[in-house]
């Protein structure tokens, strides 16, 4: 096992190179940047552009060495997210074992449930680890049909299993129209087509309420409305009121809704409904929901010191 390790350790090794020469990159924007607010000074958006033109070509390389690892990953049975699906069958009974361990109570239709809870969050998920330190890919990742491909035997290996337990996976959020959707759910076999029409029209009331639903009604206290836009102007996320970042740092506005409403400014409503309706007011387009990412990561940090720096006066 260990000269397969190392074997593994030398294909991976150029992309780990990769990884870290955008960490490089990702940290000398977060010192910039804070630099700046520590010093009480607006961060210019060119200092945002800059680093973003930087990160550019290494995302690109990595993306290419993640396709290339990609075509090689079941020979050399290295797992990752997006590999091919016989190295995921491969790992299954590890996967499952280690699950055991780490509870002792479980069932095979909790591992089940949880590589489905596994498979929900791309963003969250999409990783390699090298020296114990994580690097995340989800952000800035579009998976092509051959890794659509990859995630829906996946999933059929899966609900094979789950059949066992009178449940079945709705793969509906697989088709095309479907593709922002980013949630595996799991229904009662003998009720797929019922539960499948309710879900429908729960999806498109939930849809309407979202462009119904706006900045002003979700947080109708004018003190926390005028906080919540300064923090955005302050961190240069927008300017004049205006969303002022690239669009590949969208998840900058997650990261700052999530610190406000775990310090009580904004009601604690869904993540996904506070952000459609700040964007919509912040005029930033918004199509999908705003997963996780190192970006929103590095701004509920910003954010939070912030609020600690600048209290909220009720």
């Amino acid at each position: 096992m260990k000269n397969n390790n190392n074997t593994q350790l030398s294909v991976l090794h150029k992309l780990f190179s990769y990884f870290e020469e955008l960490d490089t990159i990702e940290n000398n924007r977060f010192q910039k940047t804070q630099y700046h607010h520590n010093r009480y000074e607006d961060v210019d958006i060119e200092i945002d552009i800059k680093y973003d033109i930087e990160a550019e070509p290494w995302e690109e390389s990595i993306l290419a060495e993640i396709s290339n690892i990609y075509e090689i990953a079941k020979e050399q049975n290295i797992y990752f997210f997006d590999c091919p699906f016989k190295t995921y069958e491969n790992y299954f009974e590890s996967r499952k074992n280690k699950f055991f361990q780490e509870y002792i109570d479980a069932t095979e239709l909790d591992f089940l449930l949880s590589e489905l809870d596994y498979f929900s969050k791309p963003a969250s998920n999409r990783i390699f680890t090298f020296k114990n330190k994580v690097y995340y890919y989800g952000s800035y990742f579009i998976p092509d049909k051959k890794y659509n491909l990859s995630l829906k035997r996946k999933l059929e290996f899966l609900n094979k299993k789950l059949l066992k337990y009178n449940r079945a996976i709705d793969f509906s959020f697989l088709e095309p129209k479907s593709l922002y959707k980013t949630g595996v759910s799991v229904v009662e076999e003998k009720t797929i087509r019922e539960d499948q029409n309710n879900q429908d029209k729960f999806n498109s009331k939930i849809n309407k309420s979202f462009n119904k639903s706006t900045f002003y009604e979700l947080i109708p206290d004018k003190k926390r409305q005028e906080y919540t836009l300064k923090i955005l102007e302050d961190l240069s996320i927008t300017s004049n009121g205006k969303f002022n970042l690239s669009t590949k740092r969208k998840g900058a506005l997650r990261g700052v809704v999530e610190a406000l409403r775990n310090h009580n400014i904004i009601p604690n409503l869904s993540l996904e409904k506070l952000n459609y309706a700040i964007a919509s007011e912040i005029q930033m387009p918004l199509k999908s929901k705003l997963d996780w990412s190192k970006t929103s990561d590095d701004y509920y940090c910003k954010a939070d010191i912030y609020i600690k720096e600048n209290s909220f006066n009720r």
